[in-house]
């Protein structure tokens, strides 16, 4: 807190508004962490505007742009942390400042991976680990850490293994990540031993709440289920204390899972419903999945079969498309390998380009209105032509047709529909693939392939895998080129769909 007032001190002795600015984060983290939340959360909004302003120096900006970033991680405010990455972004951008100084390169990867976004979440950790090691190794460590907390999550367990050992040797406790990765290889007394000592450390309160969520889970599979109480209950009084969606999220999460460890599935289904709701509303998209599972096998257990079978199908959906293989596995054995019903489907995934640089420069209201106007084209578009919408997230949509062709008019029309009417860009991807039918939902590897597709694809553009459209002979594309994609072991070509010219 002295050292927070000194650095705001600095402007009056060097006349220095940047460093008087970063003086002032320091100081309003300090002030939350001591528990004066409210002064604090003023302060740094106070801060965090004058850096919006536009007034300071590129460095400074971006240095004042990155603490916000990690302010708001430390206080679990993910949906904040988005936000403030996006606007570092494009300032990047814009004065041509090529990267992320330094910890902020981690803290923009953990928003990433907070967001669903695994494999952009993992270069870039893995991309600033190279870059710090030699110059910053305190910082590289916590990017390794980093890097196998995303791993843990596509279920590579050997290369989160080596990530951990790599930060636990340049002097960073790999925790809550260790402890999970013990669990995930199915030694919850050895998970449990571990996170118990990452615990018995004398750490402030919102480091804790980093890592009791993982205690809940540990303790519950090790049939500690009164540790897991007082943890659950630690972890709410948190949520209340500072009072962000992620905190309040994961601590509902936490009650659920502890009543469902005690055998009351009623007591568990409220918590579980309000922890989704918050995870959703944050754009957490794997915690939401994870909770979906929860609030399954408490549908299952009150004798709700068929809202279990929905949180179970929308659950694995979401896996198969951010890739977590371990996760995704786990649901179909809660799933039977007789549920569901094999189909062969084009899917295709669509996605606005910048979103948030689009927020910041129509207004939240005008920026509603034109996401209004999107999401009514693409439907419209999409019924047209004998598709169905199986997923919505925000400014992207998962699609489902029953042909290829149907797939790239329906892609075509949209793209053109957008360039005429709308003031930003999308990219869509289009794949064909087998994959199993539940309810209104679709898995398997197929739908993975396709969100990766679509994931590659840039501004404008529709991207198709090139088995899908190359018996399409009136269409015209681009040079096909081969890429490989997170989980599938053989590279897909793929080809760019010519959508402005006649098919």
């Amino acid at each position: 807190r002295a050292h927070g007032k000194g650095e705001e001190q600095a402007w009056h002795e060097h006349g220095d508004m940047g460093l008087e600015l970063r003086g002032r984060q320091r100081r309003a983290v300090s002030l939350i962490y001591l528990g004066e939340i409210d002064e604090g959360r003023l302060l740094l909004n106070e801060a965090n505007a004058a850096a919006y302003g536009g007034s300071l120096r590129p460095y400074d900006t971006v240095v004042l742009y990155c603490n916000a970033i990690g302010t708001c991680r430390e206080v679990a405010a993910f949906d904040e942390a988005s936000q403030w990455t996006e606007r570092a972004q494009l300032f990047c951008d814009e004065h041509a400042i090529s990267a992320f100084p330094g910890v902020c390169r981690i803290n923009r990867a953990e928003v990433m991976r907070f967001e669903g976004k695994l494999e952009d979440a993992e270069k870039a950790a893995s991309e600033a680990t190279q870059l710090l090691a030699a110059w910053a190794p305190r910082i590289a460590a916590a990017g390794y850490a980093e890097v196998g907390e995303v791993r843990l999550r596509l279920g590579d367990l050997a290369k989160a293994e080596e990530a951990f050992d790599q930060a636990d040797g340049l002097g960073h406790d790999p925790e809550p990540g260790r402890s999970l990765l013990l669990l995930a290889r199915e030694k919850p007394a050895a998970a449990l031993a571990s996170i118990r000592r990452a615990l018995a450390d004398d750490l402030p309160a919102l480091t804790r709440a980093r890592l009791l969520p993982a205690f809940v889970e540990i303790a519950t599979a090790a049939d500690a289920v009164d540790d897991a109480t007082t943890a659950a209950g630690e972890l709410a009084e948190t949520a209340e204390r500072y009072d962000s969606p992620a905190l309040h999220a994961a601590a509902a999460a936490a009650a659920g899972s502890v009543a469902l460890a005690r055998d009351d599935p009623h007591g568990a289904v409220r918590p579980l419903r309000r922890a989704l709701r918050l995870w959703q509303d944050t754009n957490a998209r794997y915690e939401a999945g994870r909770t979906r599972v929860l609030l399954a096998r408490a549908y299952a257990a009150t004798g709700d079969a068929e809202g279990a079978m929905h949180e179970l199908a929308q659950a694995g959906s979401v896996f198969d498309q951010l890739g977590a293989r371990i996760d995704a596995a786990k649901v179909d054995a809660l799933l039977g390998r007789d549920a569901g019903t094999r189909v062969t489907m084009t899917f295709a995934f669509t996605d606005i380009v910048d979103s948030t640089r689009h927020l910041e420069h129509h207004g939240d209201a005008n920026w509603q209105k034109l996401l209004r106007q999107h999401d009514t084209l693409v439907r419209r578009v999409v019924e047209a032509e004998g598709g169905r919408v199986v997923d919505h997230t925000g400014d992207g949509f998962f699609l489902a047709f029953p042909s290829a062709e149907r797939a790239v008019a329906a892609a075509a029309a949209i793209q053109r529909g957008i360039a005429g009417d709308l003031p930003f860009e999308i990219r869509i991807g289009i794949h064909t693939a087998e994959a199993t039918s539940l309810g209104d939902n679709y898995r398997g590897k197929g739908v993975h392939v396709a969100a990766r597709i679509g994931a590659l694809a840039g501004g404008e553009e529709i991207l198709a895998s090139r088995e899908t459209v190359e018996t399409l002979t009136e269409l015209r594309t681009g040079e096909p080129r081969s890429e490989r994609l997170k989980g599938i072991a053989e590279p897909v070509d793929v080809v760019a769909v010519d959508w402005r010219g006649e098919s």
